[in-house]
């Protein structure tokens, strides 16, 4: 075939030193890079997730008890004060106190934040803390259920 075409010349088919480099070193240390940005930013956010589900937590447990007590006796006021301490912290978005057949009985913060009356009704017969995760005005919030009960 070389006879055939004697104006063509054999090209050398190794690539320019520029084109070398930049496969052999440049690529694999962006892609190392990239790798690592993107796994320190994921254990950042199962680490702020983690965070605001301890935080929610915590501020239910210690409103807990004074919104026994209140609804026990009747105080109405003191309740929306607990639930109103509640919504306070920067974190927290809405509280919601509910009656065990999923009826809000006293709430502050977002309106259109509660939850539906049966999957509260139900959280509230099997009687456990309970948290999910769910969206709200576009954003991913905590929720956080503590049963009020008599026992």
């Amino acid at each position: 075939m070389r006879h055939l075409y004697p104006h063509l010349k054999p090209r050398n088919l190794t690539p320019p030193l520029a084109t070398t480099l930049l496969l052999a070193l440049l690529l694999p240390l962006l892609l190392a890079v990239g790798g690592a940005g993107w796994y320190g930013i994921t254990q950042l956010e199962r680490q702020s997730e983690e965070r605001m589900r301890q935080d929610i937590e915590l501020v239910a447990r210690a409103i807990r008890l004074p919104l026994s007590h209140a609804l026990e006796r009747g105080y109405e006021r003191t309740v929306q004060q607990a639930l109103e301490s509640a919504f306070s912290i920067d974190r927290v978005y809405g509280a919601y106190v509910y009656d065990s057949n999923g009826e809000v009985i006293a709430s502050s913060g977002q309106s259109d934040a509660g939850m539906h009356r049966e999957k509260v009704s139900e959280l509230a017969r099997e009687g456990e803390r309970q948290g999910e995760f769910g969206r709200m005005a576009g954003e991913e919030v905590y929720s956080y259920f503590v049963p009020l009960t008599d026992s």
